[in-house]
């Protein structure tokens, strides 16, 4: 099993924006039989390992401005070994990047769900012309506002950097990436948050036994699992626990979501896309309305029934709550949607056996599943202040800082601290290989608070129970069509001045 995880966990940093293995086949076979190595076999090939000659900067530092919010705070820094396995990790790579290149490590991070916290702090310090960080990571919704400010240096031109290796993730690329090549946020094997910020589907396998129901692990086996198969597997399952006759938290549900961040990952799994590039590298507004409707008209069908309770707000329903995992925790609900991350802070002490599976399809006819990254998922970038005869020396920074995540703490968090402490079912180590291998961005996703504000106008229109999408995007058309205009001018003019 641990071979063909590492081959699974391989291939993730190959993707394009919206590959996916063949849903008609076993994953943990097909990717087996197509690479077949270990990971100590594949960080022998120079995809997966970093080609940094030997260097040594005479112990100069480099100060690292790390985000703050759960889920991202550890990716750069930590205190010290405290025998937890991914914690240890971080600390061991960030030991081993100051000895190969003879570099002092100081990263400055604030325990704070601010979200914007990096954001501001770097663009009034390049106002300002300083160099007080020459690293920063955050949230990939807020960094590209930083990105269209000119307030980060083109990756692409520092020297050492080499975005095309597999530790960095090639879908992020695709998405991140304008014009001619010109990428100014990165991410991959280097930000846990990659991995802790994808939606997953769990669901209770103990229940399912003592119902005597189809595992749904076949359904997705067999390219069958689709929004609609959900919502018929999951239906007539209410039961008023505490006989009150009112539909609350305290009763049981076939499903149990929210309109808020658990239903971004809805767009990108039935791909419901709004913007794309053209042949020149530009983003350009291209909605599939007609796909779009459809696929709300499904969610809505799912969400708005007996056996669905729903959270419609953001005080139980976000990044930093755990409302619908405690629910699942408590066997308050069958199945449930949820990031990565909260089978760590919730289900430790789950009391019987649960199982993952990915965010379903649209319908049969779509080929391939696609796991949505929430938005907050870290981009790490270099500011526009970091004198020349400093880059080369960052450049290697971050390059090495990718490569040994890869080697270390992707290790610890994925083939050990997740696979095998989180999950204990052989069926579901294979979903969470399927899920990892068709990671997908939607660039509206990323731009969505400069392009239409995309993910508020969807959970909008799912508040409200309406299926107003026809109309809602005739209203945002012209709009939409101008903001990504304005996007584009907004990137020729940094990459003039850069």
């Amino acid at each position: 099993m641990k071979r063909v995880i590492s081959a699974f966990l391989a291939l993730l940093f190959l993707l394009s924006a919206v590959s996916c293995a063949d849903q008609g086949t076993d994953p943990g076979k097909a990717t087996e039989g197509e690479g077949g190595a270990t990971q100590e076999d594949q960080t022998e090939d120079l995809s997966f390992k970093d080609e940094l000659p030997e260097l040594n900067y005479n112990n100069q530092t480099i100060r690292m401005l790390a985000a703050g919010q759960v889920g991202a705070r550890d990716e750069l820094y930590t205190e010290g070994l405290n025998k937890e396995l991914v914690n240890d990790a971080v600390y061991e790579r960030n030991r081993t990047v100051e000895s190969r290149l003879g570099v002092a490590l100081e990263v400055v991070t604030k325990a704070t769900s601010d979200t914007y916290y990096v954001a501001g702090v770097i663009h009034k310090m390049v106002q300002s012309g300083l160099d007080e960080y020459q690293v920063c990571n955050g949230p990939s919704y807020v960094t590209v506002q930083n990105v269209v400010k000119g307030d980060y240096l083109d990756l692409p031109t520092l020297e050492y950097l080499d975005l095309s290796k597999h530790y960095w993730s090639q879908g992020y690329n695709d998405m991140a990436s304008w014009g001619d090549g010109h990428q100014f946020t990165a991410s991959g094997s280097i930000a846990l948050s990659l991995f802790r910020y994808m939606y997953v589907t769990l669901y209770n396998k103990d229940m399912m036994l003592e119902w005597q129901m189809t595992d749904p692990y076949e359904a997705v086996q067999n390219g069958e699992w689709t929004i609609d198969f959900q919502n018929n597997l999951t239906k007539d399952m209410y039961t008023d626990l505490n006989g009150d006759g009112k539909r609350d938290e305290k009763d049981f549900y076939g499903f149990i979501s929210g309109t808020m961040t658990s239903s971004d990952c809805y767009w990108i799994s039935c791909e419901a896309t709004v913007l794309k590039k053209d042949e020149n590298g530009y983003i350009v507004y291209e909605a599939d309305v007609g796909r779009i409707h459809d696929t709300v008209e499904r969610v809505l069908n799912l969400y708005n029934r007996d056996s669905s309770y729903i959270f419609s707000d953001a005080g139980h329903d976000s990044s930093f709550n755990n409302n619908i995992i405690e629910a699942f925790a408590d066997t308050k609900a069958f199945m449930v949607t949820a990031m990565i991350t909260k089978l760590e802070v919730s289900l430790r002490d789950f009391k019987g056996e649960y199982g993952i599976l990915p965010i379903p399809k649209f319908d049969q006819l779509q080929e391939s599943y696609h796991t949505c990254v929430q938005d907050q998922v870290s981009g790490f970038s270099v500011p526009a202040t970091v004198p020349e005869s400093k880059q080369e020396m960052v450049g290697a920074t971050l390059e090495c800082l990718a490569s040994e995540s890869y080697k270390t703490v992707v290790d610890a968090y994925y083939n050990t601290a997740l696979s095998y402490k989180y999950l204990s079912n052989p069926e579901s180590k294979v979903m969470l290989d399927l899920i990892y291998d068709c990671v997908s961005f939607e660039i509206a996703q990323i731009y969505t608070t400069i392009v239409g504000d995309y993910l508020g106008q969807m959970r909008s229109i799912v508040t409200s129970r309406r299926n107003t999408t026809t109309s809602t995007y005739q209203r945002l058309e012209s709009r939409m069509v101008k903001e990504a205009e304005k996007l584009n001018q907004a990137y020729e003019k940094v990459v003039q001045g850069a």
